[in-house]
């Protein structure tokens, strides 16, 4: 939202997201929801669905996503030690 209403990419996603839009001849900032209200209003509501469906989808895994804190901690720890090494790695 700080990159619709104020222009202020807090990222380099929503960076991205100024060029596409900047590609497109849209316009981020204060008058970006009084310039382009169909755009506002299909942002606002894939947000909405968006919300639905990881609500849907977390309701069934949560289950699955639970187990994990069965797992022992000796295995538990190297593995998430390794994921963030190798995540260390990969931004570089």
């Amino acid at each position: 939202m700080p990159l619709l209403s104020l222009g202020i990419p807090g990222d380099a996603t929503t960076a991205l997201l100024v060029g596409a839009f900047t590609l497109q001849g849209i316009q981020v900032g204060p008058l970006f929801i009084g310039d382009n209200p169909v755009t506002w209003e299909a942002i606002v509501v894939a947000m909405l669905i968006a919300k639905f469906v990881m609500f849907a989808m977390m309701y069934y895994a949560i289950r699955y996503v639970v187990q994990v804190v069965t797992v022992p901690k000796h295995i538990l720890f190297p593995i998430i030690l390794m994921m963030c090494v190798i995540g260390a790695y990969t931004i570089n």
